[in-house]
């Protein structure tokens, strides 16, 4: 088998676990903050917690934990396989536990703690699906390869978002929360993620080999703080910036669509509004590669990042159905880009 031909097989098989998980996190996420806030009364500073939280332990056990077992381990397909098949085992449980609380109240906080601790999981699949990107491509090609595979989950979590708005209510037979209630997209995202290890399992495990790993001890055990130029640090800040502005109205979003005072869509409009973002994804997804020969990354960055406050500031003035389905789709072709 060529090497062309082996990376075309290990593409497909990377964007089918993509589609899986964007359709898992789409059915699921999508919903999730209204669920916590309109049928199990928590604040709406207290739905953010499902966020907030699991990310803190992601950035955790990433950098301090699955980051230096990978390094030693060299096992990418591995992390990958156990992360997930432990996230959907916790995911399940989440939800029987959360069923045995009588107070809704608290039965919000046993969702948020559960989604926690499954984060321990899906930070060890999430470390193992960058090392292993990282492995098979060279750097200058990674960039496109990971807007090609942002495309294709685009596909995933519209399918996703819209199964998800269905379930919601039940096809509008049921109450709203229903979908969550009993289960059924708990146990549509457990099983999505079982099914997201199949395509992963005939992947190659990764890696680098022993001598270059001899190597790379080598380079860390030399200062990293003269390695790490100022240029990279302001990339960081600046990052960190971008993100916040980005995650500070994520998960609250969807709540303000849903508000009688807001725009006060049904679950099934709220999906379609949703999807503009997965379809944006999908356009520049695919588009990548062709933007990054014509701009510089920094350029392409500043743009994006620039139409991202933007589409931001669209929700604050025009508060209409139409402004969110035109801010949702040049808010999803910056996030793909950044």
């Amino acid at each position: 088998m060529s090497l062309i031909a082996g990376l075309k097989k290990n593409f497909i098989k990377l964007s089918s676990f993509q589609i899986l998980v964007r359709f898992r996190r789409g059915l699921f996420y999508s919903f999730l903050s209204i669920y916590l806030r309109f049928y199990l009364n928590l604040s709406v500073t207290e739905t953010t917690l499902f966020a907030t939280l699991p990310m803190i332990v992601n950035i955790l056990f990433q950098n301090f934990i699955w980051g230096a077992l990978s390094d030693k381990l060299q096992k990418r397909r591995t992390f990958i396989i156990l992360g997930e098949i432990l996230a959907a085992i916790g995911t399940v449980l989440t939800w029987y536990v959360h069923t045995l609380e009588p107070d809704k109240y608290m039965a919000g906080y046993v969702i948020i703690i559960g989604l926690t601790i499954i984060e321990i999981f899906w930070s060890m699949s999430n470390l193992g699906w960058t090392a292993i990107l990282s492995d098979l491509y060279e750097p200058k090609k990674l960039a496109d390869i990971r807007g090609k595979l942002a495309s294709v989950g685009g596909v995933g979590r519209i399918i996703g978002v819209l199964i998800g708005g269905l379930a919601y209510d039940g096809l509008g037979q049921y109450y709203r929360g229903w979908g969550f209630s009993e289960g059924l997209l708990f146990f549509i995202a457990a099983g999505m993620m079982l099914l997201s290890c199949i395509p992963v399992f005939f992947l190659p495990e990764g890696g680098i080999s022993q001598d270059d790993k001899r190597k790379w001890s080598k380079k860390q055990s030399q200062s990293t703080t003269d390695s790490i130029s100022k240029l990279f640090w302001l990339f960081i800040i600046a990052m960190v910036f971008i993100n916040f502005g980005r995650n500070s109205i994520a998960t609250i979003k969807a709540q303000f669509f849903s508000l009688e005072d807001g725009l006060n869509l049904n679950p099934q409009m709220l999906s379609y509004i949703v999807n503009m973002r997965s379809i944006a994804m999908i356009i520049f997804g695919a588009i990548t590669g062709i933007l990054l020969k014509k701009l510089k990354e920094e350029w392409l960055l500043f743009f994006s990042s620039v139409v991202g406050a933007a589409h931001l500031l669209i929700f604050i003035l025009a508060n209409s159905v139409p402004a969110a389905f035109f801010a949702n789709f040049i808010g999803g072709g910056a996030q793909v880009l950044i």
